[in-house]
């Protein structure tokens, strides 16, 4: 019986040293740059500007006067799976109403874009490399995902979500938004 035990935790220690990508390929992509300060409810969201998983650049600044949920994933994460569903439907309902959610590929070991297209996501996500990244780190994110944050109009924080978001989650907070 040690001796299964032994094999199966050497087993998991080599998987977590090679990083679990399965042999997918991570994205390089150069770190976000974060500005202002700490992430609180009623203050202002801490400003990033980062690549898009499309190759474009995104700045968080210039979503001011829309209602924006930032969500935190990564591939590896089986509840960032099961909560990015719901997110992807709130975004396709209310995004003519000006909702937007940013997708923020953190805590990476994998494959962050060719999870995003597995999960047919549309909204628009960057990565934040590194472990934690700039973003993740300016958000509080540094260890466990999922991490949601409602942005209102005005760019302030009005919640900070550590752990799942529900769908009725999301249009709750958008009526208040």
């Amino acid at each position: 019986m040690a001796a299964v035990v032994a094999v199966l935790v050497t087993g998991l220690v080599l998987l977590a040293r090679s990083g679990v990508n399965n042999g997918t390929s991570q994205v390089s992509a150069p770190p976000a740059t974060v500005q202002g300060g700490r992430l609180a409810q009623g203050q202002p969201a801490p400003d990033f500007n980062a690549t898009t998983l499309q190759g474009s650049t995104l700045t968080l600044s210039s979503l001011r006067g829309k209602p924006v949920l930032i969500n935190f994933f990564a591939s590896w994460c089986t509840v960032c799976e099961a909560e990015l569903p719901g997110i992807e439907q709130a975004y396709k309902q209310h995004r003519a109403d000006g909702f937007t959610v940013v997708g923020v590929n953190t805590l990476e070991s994998g494959d962050g874009l060719s999870f995003y297209r597995r999960m047919n996501l549309t909204f628009p996500a960057v990565y934040d490399p590194g472990t934690p990244g700039r973003i993740g780190s300016a958000y509080g994110v540094t260890q466990g995902l999922p991490a949601s944050v409602f942005v209102d109009r005005a760019g302030n924080v009005q919640l900070i979500q550590y752990g799942p978001v529900t769908r009725e989650l999301i249009d709750q907070e958008l009526t208040k938004l």
